[in-house]
């Protein structure tokens, strides 16, 4: 493993996602109940920063990222719909890579993949072995980049993991992951992508948890190149205001796509929603159509906007609905509920309501 340049893509990776401005790593610490080190312990040279940003993802408080862990897959609305309508691509490539003990085996598959002017998902599995009592976790990354050098943020709250494990004269592991990039960056009339996958596969142990719960090994990792149809969407000017006590909120336009609608809007403050967890917001989103309801509080979260990373400070951003909604044209309305963060539990009343025509 070229450990120098995986740890280069992990260090920025870790910072576009955590400014330098959010003690991050002591609040990890905290909830693990361990003192922060004075230097990282490295088990596979991880920056810390990495770390904590990929120990805080799993084990964030009561929302839980890390219950995924011990779940099924459960694919949101959208992509529901687009997997039930096969406008998704199967790919089906499969990677053997090296191992080091504990590990005795890894196989790495990109099932598949689907692209609209709102997202780019794709789904994969880990299987492998290890030995017997080993007590092995494992845990997946990934990044995304286009033929033009264009790297694809993930969508925040979009991504799941899944592992479940078998004990025998050796452990046995399949691991899922579906994980949703941002695509707003894509040039309109984007037909088709040519798109690089790298899968990093990264494990604990029993024996490393006892020791430092924030430490992981690095198994390796798959790079998968593959294309992907784009379906463009479409746009719908709004330009429509509204307020609830201090909070402005004017949605600038709706992009409808088959997996996704993205609602860029501005806030008058950002103020309220610049918090630690400020990845963790969500607003129940109903929507009517001609009268009729087609959506009842589907959590629909923030993301940044023109495929940039969600800013906690910025103003205007964008609300990521997972629901298809590409069939209900006719009179909108669209109501955000009020806000609430699935990690901190602050609230924000809303609630907000739009109306506007969709053709």
């Amino acid at each position: 493993m070229d450990e120098k340049r995986l740890k280069h893509f992990l260090t920025q990776r870790a910072e576009q996602e955590i400014p330098d401005t959010m003690d991050i790593r002591s609040k990890v610490h905290d909830r693990l109940g361990t003192p922060a080190p004075t230097r990282a312990p490295f088990f596979s040279r991880l920056s810390l920063k990495w770390a904590a940003a990929l120990v805080a993802v799993l084990i964030a408080s009561t929302g839980a990222a890390y219950a995924l862990m011990q779940t099924l897959l459960q694919p949101d609305p959208g992509l529901r719909t687009v997997q039930a309508e096969n406008q998704i691509v199967q790919l089906g490539q499969t990677q053997s890579l090296p191992v080091e003990d504990p590990l005795t085996r890894l196989d790495i598959t990109l099932d598949y993949a689907y692209a609209d002017a709102n997202r780019i998902a794709v789904g994969y599995h880990v299987t492998g072995a290890a030995v017997a009592g080993t007590g092995v976790e494992v845990y997946s990354n990934q990044q995304l980049v286009d033929a033009q050098a264009r790297a694809y943020p993930w969508l925040p709250t979009s991504g799941q993991q899944t592992t479940q494990k078998q004990d025998g004269e050796e452990e046995t592991f399949t691991h899922e992951g579906l994980t949703s990039f941002d695509a707003a960056a894509l040039p309109a009339g984007t037909g088709t992508l040519d798109l690089a996958l790298t899968l990093q596969v990264a494990y604990t142990t029993a024996a490393t948890r006892a020791d430092n719960p924030a430490v992981m090994g690095f198994a390796g990792d798959a790079n998968f190149s593959f294309q992907v149809p784009v379906n463009p969407g479409r746009v719908v000017d709004v330009r429509q205001s509204a307020a609830v006590a201090d909070l402005a909120i004017e949605i600038q336009k709706v992009v409808i796509t088959p997996s996704m609608t993205r609602v860029e809007l501005c806030l008058s403050s950002a103020a309220p929603f610049a918090v630690d967890a400020w990845t963790a917001w969500e607003s129940p989103v109903t929507l009517d159509v001609n009268g009729e309801r087609v959506l009842a509080g589907l959590p629909s979260g923030f993301t940044g906007l023109n495929g940039a990373p969600l800013d906690p400070n910025a103003t205007c951003r964008a609300l990521a609905i997972p629901d298809a909604l590409t069939q209900h044209a006719g009179d909108w309305t669209l109501t955000l509920d009020g806000f609430t963060n699935r990690e901190s539990g602050q609230s924000i009343s809303g609630p907000w309501t739009f109306t506007f025509p969709v053709n």
